[in-house]
C-alpha cells in the first residue's frame, strides 16, 4: 500500500488524462475490499487514506473517512461473486470512485473550503472515474492473484 501510495504522489501526475490523475490507493482498497473479509479490507482502506491526507491541502481526515467509506460499501460484495470474476468488479470501481470523489468534496465543503459543483467539476468526477476503470481492469487482477496466494500459503502450514 506504502507502494502505492507513493506512486500516487510522484507518478499520477504524469498519467493525467484531462486534467485527472488515477487514483491508485482509491483502485487498491476497492480491490482489496471486494476479496478480503472486512477487518483486512478496513485496515488497508485506513491506511490508504492516512497515506492521501499526508499528501493532501485537504483538512486532514477527510480522504481517510471517504477511503472508509468506499471499503465499507465494496466489502458488500466480499464473497458475493466468482474468485476468477473480473468483468463486475472492475465496471463497480465507476461508481466507487465517483462516490469516494463526491464524499470526499461534500466533507471538504462541510469544513469550510470552497468547493464549485459546476457540470466541469462534475465532468472531472466522472473523467477520474473512468480513468480509474482503466486502472482497475491493469490491477484487479494482480490483486486476485495476490488474494489466491495468501490463502495458499495458509492451506500449505
Amino acid at each position: 500500500m506504502i507502494l502505492l501510495g507513493a506512486a500516487q504522489v510522484s507518478l499520477s501526475p504524469y498519467l493525467q488524462w484531462q486534467t485527472v490523475h488515477p487514483n491508485f490507493l482509491l483502485v487498491a482498497v476497492v480491490a482489496w475490499s471486494m476479496l478480503a473479509p472486512f477487518p483486512k479490507a478496513i485496515g488497508w482502506a485506513f491506511l490508504a487514506g492516512l497515506l492521501l491526507d499526508f499528501f493532501s491541502t485537504a483538512p486532514f481526515g477527510v480522504f481517510t473517512a471517504a477511503m472508509l467509506g468506499a471499503a465499507t460499501a465494496a466489502n458488500f460484495w466480499f464473497d458475493r461473486f466468482a474468485p476468477s470474476a473480473v468483468l463486475l468488479p472492475v465496471a463497480l470501481i465507476l461508481p466507487y470512485s465517483i462516490g469516494f470523489d463526491v464524499v470526499s468534496l461534500l466533507l471538504q465543503q462541510l469544513l469550510g473550503r470552497p468547493v464549485l459543483w459546476s457540470g466541469t467539476l462534475l465532468r472531472l468526477i466522472v473523467s477520474a472515474g473512468l480513468l480509474n476503470l482503466v486502472v482497475m481492469m491493469l490491477l484487479y487482477p494482480l490483486f486476485q492473484w495476490m488474494e489466491r496466494a495468501s490463502h495458499r500459503d495458509e492451506i500449505m502450514l
